[in-house]
């Protein structure tokens, strides 16, 4: 999980404290981007993202609200702050892949952790600017660590042009990465 200290400035719980603090029902989808800009300071891409979580309220369809559960969503980020994954990224389970995208520019990674990743992978991981990555020097590049024994495989994915906010920094690039991950495990299945 990120360390208290780096989420404090910036994430996650940021985001849900905005989403908690905003008034519902909303005007209008440009009403809430203008707060979410102005008087939360959120950028952009992230203020689209969220724009886009509105769905039409039950009172004559002229007002919009969240189209998720915001308690939830707090109660299940607040189960992922509890739990220590590192056993499953440094010994997956046997049978198993375990992909991990890490965006080049994220701040939610001390070095240590970064380096910890790393390793677990097998090695450095390439990036933006690297030589092109077993991938064919697709949108993210990557290491892996293929275990023998009763292990699975951890691979590494350094995704260029993103922060934190992967789909909203860099939705094409991520989106890439994904789709030929599925369609490579959906071949091997065949």
């Amino acid at each position: 999980t990120v360390p208290e200290d780096l989420e404090s400035r910036s994430g996650v719980a940021q985001v849900l404290d905005v989403v908690h603090r905003i008034q519902l029902p909303v005007a209008s989808r440009q009403a809430l981007l203008d707060e979410l800009r102005s008087k939360h300071g959120l950028p952009d891409a992230l203020s689209q993202w969220l724009g886009s979580n509105l769905v039409m309220s039950g009172e004559g369809g002229r007002s919009q609200r969240w189209s998720f559960n915001v308690a939830g969503v707090a109660a299940m980020y607040h189960s992922y702050r509890m739990i220590d994954a590192w056993d499953v990224i440094e010994r997956p389970p046997a049978g198993i892949e375990v992909h991990h995208v890490q965006g080049e520019l994220s701040d939610r990674f001390t070095p240590g952790m970064t380096d910890r990743l790393r390793a677990a992978a097998g090695g450095g991981t390439a990036g933006a600017g690297a030589s092109p990555s077993a991938d064919g020097g697709n949108a993210a590049a990557a290491t892996q660590r293929l275990s023998g024994g009763p292990y699975g495989r951890f691979v590494h994915h350094l995704l260029p042009k993103a922060g934190h906010w992967l789909h909203s920094d860099n939705p094409n690039a991520l989106m890439q990465l994904m789709l030929q991950h599925m369609v490579a495990a959906a071949a091997a299945q065949q």
